[in-house]
């Protein structure tokens, strides 16, 4: 049979050719190329400014720190001028058994103690449900809100909160402001005793370019404020355990092993099907192209018995 099939590809080269042609154009389409699944598409980034802190070295707790956690300053936190200005995140992933609901229950009670969301997302794969959200809560209720959190869910797998010192920029931006401050007054000074229109028109300008920096630089002293007047929480939910963005600490157990195997058989599956459509409805091309091949190779190519 193998001797009949290699007899038949060289009697039939230009079909052959036309038929790896075909498949090739196929293979390498981005329209039937298979789609990947993600069981943790529903992470989403929270999109508040993340430049504030760079440079800035954090200070991190474990979850154990974080059990009698005082957010209020501590006396080594305290400098001779006051006290000194810290940001605060905090982060839990936590088993719960109705993710939807525990969710919904959740960011209700930061928006109890005076706080806001700022993002939320929720995904029902077929396996298990999941979900993520965000909240700022005032930084004297942090270790409250975080406390009701962990009793609201079934397991707490992993917690880290992580402060951040932003005094020293918040200060620098105060000394940079002075300065500015002072060169826009002297700047509109001339503009009000300028005798040319010319001129005024050039002091104006200055004064605009002088505006936008004074602006910016009040725009990011404001942000400081708040995030140092109010914590962020980030909190990933889900119903089982290793779908929460950590590494679980345990010995090797065959049932998870088996279980995402049969998600990888499940995705392995999905993308096959999808390229079979996608060959189906492609059929409208290269079906015709090959019912061609086969016509012009048997009119013009085919060996004479």
């Amino acid at each position: 049979m193998f001797q009949n099939i290699l007899t038949w590809i060289r009697g039939n080269k230009l079909l052959v050719v036309a038929i790896i042609v075909i498949l090739y154009l196929l293979r390498n389409s981005t329209m039937i190329r298979p789609i990947s699944y993600s069981s943790r598409a529903f992470m989403n980034l929270d999109q508040e400014q993340s430049g504030v802190a760079m440079g800035v070295p954090s200070l991190s707790m474990s979850k154990q720190a974080t059990e009698n956690y005082d957010a209020s300053p501590r006396p080594e936190s305290v400098a001779p001028g006051g006290p000194r200005m810290v940001s605060r995140d905090a982060s839990m992933s936590i088993v719960v058994s109705k993710v939807a609901e525990t969710q919904t229950q959740m960011i209700a009670l930061a928006e109890k103690v005076g706080g806001f969301m700022v993002n939320a997302s929720t995904s029902s794969p077929e396996e298990s449900s999941s979900g993520n959200f965000t909240v700022r809560v005032p930084s004297d209720k942090l270790t409250e809100v975080m406390t009701a959190y962990r009793k609201m869910g079934v397991k707490v797998a992993s917690e880290q909160i992580t402060g951040v010192d932003i005094t020293d920029q918040y200060t620098d931006i105060q000394a940079r402001l002075s300065p500015l401050k002072d060169t826009y007054a002297q700047f509109d000074q001339l503009r009000r005793e300028a005798g040319t229109i010319e001129e005024k028109m050039n002091l104006l300008s200055q004064l605009q370019n002088l505006q936008g920096q004074i602006d910016s630089l009040v725009g990011q002293q404001k942000y400081l404020e708040n995030t140092s007047t109010t914590s962020r929480i980030t909190v990933y939910l889900s119903a089982d355990e290793y779908d929460l963005p950590y590494a679980p600490a345990g010995s090797w157990r065959p049932e998870v092993i088996f279980k995402q195997a049969v998600r990888d058989l499940v995705t392995t599956l999905r993308g096959l099907g999808t390229w079979l459509i996608g060959v189906a409805v492609y059929s409208v091309i290269w079906l015709p192209l090959l019912l061609i091949g086969i016509f012009v190779y048997r009119r013009f190519y085919k060996p004479k018995v």
